[in-house]
């Protein structure tokens, strides 16, 4: 799949569009709905959803679903909720 025109250039922007797609009405979605919402490359899609479930910021179901964990029915997801948990990028962290 090629990626649209109207999408993020950055890797952040790209990561931030990723979330964007989740909300109340959108709990839970497929890679490929995930990757046709953002208009990025299923590749690309797979290798940050990936970082997100290694840090804690999404979950993957066994029905193969992503689902944001900190969403709830009127509030959306803070960042602050990543920061409790061990992560392996452990050498960011002030000595």
């Amino acid at each position: 799949m090629k990626r649209r025109a109207d999408t993020p250039q950055s890797v952040t922007g790209r990561a931030l569009s990723i979330l964007g797609v989740f909300g109340p009405d959108h709990p839970a979605l497929t890679l490929s709905e995930i990757s046709k919402r953002t208009g990025l490359p299923v590749t690309t899609t797979f290798r940050l959803l990936g970082e997100f479930v290694e840090c804690g910021g999404l979950v993957r179901d066994v029905d193969r679903r992503y689902r944001n964990i900190t969403w709830t029915q009127t509030s959306p997801p803070r960042l602050s909720t990543w920061f409790g948990r061990p992560r392996r990028f452990s050498w960011l962290r002030r000595r």
